[in-house]
C-alpha cells in the first residue's frame, strides 16, 4: 500500500471519528450518564449503545447556530416542485422525497411544527436524504397542530406504510424527527408503543414528563434543544428525557450553544446530525 494511500484512509479514519463523536456515538471519556434511579456513571471512549433505563445529557460538537436575518420561512418552489403528495384520507394529505436513485438504506417520518406543513420538515432533510439514500415521508396535521389520538396516530402510521411497502423498507428501519410541536407529537407516539419505529430524534420540543406513560419500551430516544429556546427549557428537557429513560428507552439530551428555537437555517445541520446517530442504531447488537 502506498504511502499516500495509507494518508488518506487515515485521514478518511480520522473525519469518521469526529463525525461519530458530534453525533453522540464516540463518547468523551468524562460523559456523565445518569440513569433513571439517580446513580451517576462513567461512559469510556466508544461505549455504546445506552442500557435500558439511562439518561445522558451533553453538548454538541459541530453543531452551529446562525441567527436568522429575519424569522421568516417559506417552502421554497424547488421543494414545492419536487415532493410527491398523497391522500391521507379526510382532506389530508402527506409529502414524500425519494432523491436517491439507488436502494433506500430507510425510511425517515418528518413531523412539523405548528401552523407549518410537511414541505417545511423535508426542505431540511433533503440534502442528506440525497447524500444517505433516504426515504422521507412528512405528513400534514389535521389542523394547525398536532392531535394526541389514536386517528392522528393511524395517519402517520399509514403514510410511513404506504412508503415503506413501495420502496421495500422493513418497518425496523423507519425512523421519527418531530421539530417543536411535531417533536411532542413524535415523542407522544414512541411512548405510546414504539412500534414501528426504530429510535425518534426530536428538536426544540418535549412532552411533558407527566404524560409519557405508554409501552414503547426500549427504543431510542433523542433530544436536541438550544440553550437560548425561548419555547422549551433545559430542566424540562432533562425531565421529559429522564422519563422516557424510566420507560426504558436510552434516552439523551443533546443541547446547542447560543440556539434559539429557529429551526429553518440550522436545521440541515441537525438532519445530519440526528441521521449519523440514526445509523448507530441501525448496528447490530454487540454479541454478549
Amino acid at each position: 500500500m502506498g504511502v499516500r494511500t495509507m494518508a488518506r484512509l487515515v485521514l478518511a479514519a480520522l473525519l469518521l471519528g469526529v463525525a461519530l463523536y458530534q453525533a453522540g456515538v464516540i463518547k468523551s471519556p468524562g460523559a456523565r450518564l445518569q440513569a433513571a434511579t439517580g446513580a451517576v456513571l462513567v461512559v469510556p471512549p466508544g461505549a455504546a449503545p445506552l442500557p435500558p433505563a439511562s439518561f445522558v445529557q451533553r453538548t454538541a460538537l459541530g453543531l452551529r447556530a446562525r441567527p436568522p436575518q429575519a424569522p421568516e420561512y417559506n417552502p421554497s418552489a424547488a421543494i414545492t416542485a419536487a415532493a410527491q403528495r398523497h391522500p391521507n384520507g379526510s382532506g389530508r394529505i402527506w409529502y414524500e422525497l425519494a432523491p436517491s436513485p439507488r436502494p433506500p438504506e430507510a425510511l425517515v417520518v418528518l413531523l412539523h411544527g405548528a401552523g407549518r406543513n410537511g414541505l417545511s420538515m423535508l426542505e431540511m432533510w433533503q440534502d442528506t436524504a440525497r447524500r444517505s439514500g433516504l426515504v422521507l415521508v412528512a405528513p400534514d396535521s389535521r389542523g394547525q397542530t398536532w392531535q394526541h389520538s389514536a386517528a392522528e396516530a393511524e395517519a402517520i402510521l399509514r403514510a410511513a406504510a404506504d412508503a415503506g411497502a413501495r420502496y421495500g423498507i422493513a418497518p425496523d428501519r423507519h425512523f421519527l424527527f418531530g421539530h417543536s410541536d411535531g417533536a411532542v407529537m413524535a415523542q407522544w407516539l414512541l411512548a405510546q408503543d414504539g412500534r414501528p419505529w426504530r429510535a425518534a430524534a426530536i428538536h426544540g420540543g418535549y412532552a411533558s414528563a407527566r404524560n409519557l406513560a405508554g409501552q414503547g419500551a426500549g427504543r431510542p430516544f433523542r433530544i436536541y434543544l438550544g440553550t437560548q429556546d425561548h419555547l422549551a427549557t433545559v430542566a424540562g428537557a432533562r425531565a421529559s428525557g429522564t422519563a422516557m429513560a424510566a420507560q426504558g428507552h436510552p434516552s439523551d439530551l443533546v443541547l446547542i450553544e447560543d440556539h434559539t428555537h429557529w429551526f429553518y437555517t440550522i436545521g440541515p445541520q441537525i438532519a445530519r446530525h440526528a441521521w449519523l446517530w440514526f445509523v448507530f442504531q441501525l448496528a447490530p447488537a454487540p454479541a454478549g
